[in-house]
């Protein structure tokens, strides 16, 4: 019962926001949602040529040290992208690697000279080879088992050298 109160709430907070039906008409009419719809189609189909200042990131986050923050604005920005496009499984990638990133980005950020330690930098190497191979192979998609076993491989390592927060 409260929850379709809080609902019936919603609706009218955000319909107080952008105005009526007859607005949002007017403002997404059919001509300008295809239009839309074109942009964002054009931006998936040339995602994957215009990526190489990321891709060379991951690379050499998976064979040498990088720096904290360096990485972390890089998944951020996968992320971010990944969302946007639909692009299912670099987003769970890049979603792990970056809640993995995000606990400790405020201890490097402290300490900008302070470098990951050996099970850190396992797990970035990790992360890294797997969105540079899915950068590789322009993953567009949910993937299937093989990419669910990566997921999961990567989530189990990500928690054995988690350290807890202090």
């Amino acid at each position: 019962m409260s929850e379709n109160i809080k609902l019936e709430s919603v609706k009218s907070t955000l319909k107080s926001k952008i105005g009526s039906v007859h607005a949002l008409r007017s403002i997404f009419t059919p001509v300008r949602v295809q239009a839309a719809q074109k942009i964002i189609e054009n931006a998936k189909a040339g995602y994957f040529d215009d990526i190489d200042e990321l891709m060379e990131i991951f690379q050499t986050a998976s064979t040498k040290d990088v720096k904290p923050k360096e990485i972390y604005e890089a998944t951020k920005s996968l992320k971010a992208q990944a969302e946007g496009l639909g692009f299912i499984f670099l987003m769970e990638l890049s979603d792990g690697f970056y809640k993995f990133l995000q606990e400790k980005v405020d201890i490097y950020s402290a300490t900008p000279k302070t470098k990951f330690d050996k099970g850190e930098k396992m797990v970035v190497k990790k992360y890294a080879e797997a969105i540079t191979m899915a950068l590789k192979n322009r993953e567009r998609g949910k993937g299937g088992m093989v990419e669910a076993n990566i997921l999961n491989s990567l989530e189990l390592l990500k928690n054995r050298y988690s350290k807890p927060a202090s």
